[in-house]
């Protein structure tokens, strides 16, 4: 019995850390995939609060260089009727034990109150504590009109 004690518990052992391992595996290469695609990306935790710095989110929104992310909530950055669809989308429910993903467009507010449209993608992950984090990524949109005239090669 105690054989087995022992041989149970380090198989439950490396089973955890193969599982950690894979999901350490996962988050990064989701993570890669969203730099490809996109023009920023940043980490969320599950209050959608800045996880860290980033230079280019800083860049791209705000009027000042020296402007700290970590711990504000990024709704900040987002117009006033913009906040509700992107913690809908961001915080719905699982419907299964599956990385939630998806995409929509939202509207930014810069630092100087102007609005830039963005498709924003998103992989909510879960770490080894089991605490929620999102990598989200940003790239500008120019949405075309039907009505727009359109170039065409000869």
């Amino acid at each position: 019995v105690g054989t087995y004690l022992v041989k149970r518990f380090v198989w439950l052992h490396a089973e955890s850390a193969l599982r950690r391992s894979l999901s350490i595996d996962e988050s990064s290469a989701m993570q890669r995939l969203l730099q490809l695609m996109c023009d920023i990306n940043i980490e969320l935790d599950c209050t959608l609060t800045f996880v860290g710095e980033d230079p280019r989110f800083t860049a791209f929104l705000t009027s000042r260089k020296n402007t700290k992310l970590q711990g504000v909530p990024m709704k900040q950055f987002l117009m006033d009727d913009e906040q509700p669809k992107f913690e809908t989308h961001l915080l719905a429910p699982a419907t299964d034990d599956n990385l939630r993903m998806g995409a929509f467009h939202t509207v930014l507010r810069d630092g100087w109150g102007n609005p830039i449209t963005v498709e924003m993608f998103f992989v909510e992950y879960k770490r080894s504590d089991l605490s929620r984090r999102y990598y989200v990524g940003m790239k500008e949109f120019a949405a075309q009109s039907a009505n727009d005239d359109v170039a065409l090669p000869c």
